[in-house]
């Protein structure tokens, strides 16, 4: 867990271009030419992954699934799994030193009201971010109760990917003789989720929920934002892991 903490932010942006960008002054004076082509090359990058036209080109370019029909919910579902994505730690307006933030926040949104459509028991799914914190799947089950007056029926608290997510989802849902799920996560997360959920042996609807689009293109698309550059690492980090899941599984 360590190394992957590390490692993470080393192979998105802005930390990858700026080790492209440190490589290439390193070699400014040895390789001069190939140091600035790798500075301006990071330039390059780091400015496009700001901008939303290539930020949400790359979340778009995983949006697979299309969302259900709300008038024509699915039926005959066995279990609704939604996925943790993040938390905030410091919370005290909630009177907690902990809750859920927006990645998390969105999908349980949809789970409760894809439970209320369905009527069918839910499951949360989520480990620690850290061994300090809460484990996101009893967050997620305190939120969707307080909050959306909805109970989970169970929580997989131990899941540290959405590999993970999967195979521990199905330790507990076997027992029940649950195989047909709705997935819950984001949309451009869905792909990676289906693979691995369809790996364990269930039968999955794909559940996508926040969409990211582009309400036509106009010059404010092409400017630098911090929520773009945001988007852009939530992209790569996608597209790394869906590589990744195709040569290990």
């Amino acid at each position: 867990m360590i190394g992957h903490s590390f490692l993470k932010p080393l192979i998105s942006p802005p930390g990858c271009l700026m080790v492209v960008a440190g490589v290439g002054w390193l070699l400014r004076k040895r390789r001069p030419r190939l140091g600035r082509t790798l500075i301006v090359s990071a330039a390059v990058a780091f400015y496009a992954l700001t901008t939303p036209v290539v930020s949400i080109g790359l979340l778009q370019g995983l949006q697979k699934y299309p969302p259900l029909d709300p008038r024509h919910p699915p039926r005959d579902l066995g279990a609704i799994v939604v996925l943790g994505g993040d938390q905030r730690v410091g919370a005290d307006e909630f009177g907690t030193r902990e809750t859920l933030s927006m990645l998390s926040l969105e999908r349980v949104r949809y789970a409760a009201f894809l439970a209320k459509a369905t009527g069918a028991p839910v499951l949360t799914s989520g480990g620690t971010l850290r061994p300090s914190q809460t484990a996101l799947a009893n967050q997620m089950k305190h939120v969707l109760a307080a909050e959306f007056g909805v109970e989970a029926r169970w929580a997989e608290d131990a899941s540290r990917d959405t590999w993970e997510n999967a195979q521990f989802s199905k330790a507990i849902l076997e027992r029940e003789h649950v195989k047909r799920i709705a997935v819950v996560t984001h949309a451009w997360h869905m792909p990676r989720a289906v693979f691995a959920f369809e790996r364990a042996g269930f039968e999955v609807v794909p559940a996508p929920t926040a969409f990211r689009t582009l309400d036509g293109v106009d010059l404010v698309d092409f400017l630098p934002s911090s929520r773009a550059l945001h988007d852009s690492a939530l992209a790569l980090h996608e597209w790394l892991g869906r590589a990744w899941y195709s040569i290990q599984y």
